[in-house]
């Protein structure tokens, strides 16, 4: 579950801010399943996702959701686009 909405939102951030879409790769490591998604999008705050949004905002709550879910997020921006990963730990492992 915490998988399907982390993802949800980086997808949705996508398709709002980004130009309307991205790609996702998934790839299991040993302990990890690892989902990446990148796309055109520049986020200028260096702090994106890390820091509470104001609470008379609309929005603005996908990466700070998607950094609660996970047990890692990895952000890299540029005016080139974003590229976000995600790991999750697999159950068992």
């Amino acid at each position: 579950a915490d998988l399907q909405i982390a993802v949800t939102e980086l997808a949705t951030n996508s398709i709002a801010h980004a130009g309307g879409g991205g790609v996702l790769h998934v790839w299991r490591t040993g302990e990890h399943l690892v989902c990446e998604i990148h796309d055109g999008g520049w986020l200028t705050d260096p702090l994106a996702g890390r820091l509470a949004p104001r609470q008379d905002g609309i929005g603005g709550r996908g990466l700070v959701i998607v950094q609660a879910l996970c047990d890692l997020v990895l952000v890299h921006t540029a005016p080139a686009g974003t590229t976000v990963r995600l790991h999750l730990r697999l159950a068992g492992a």
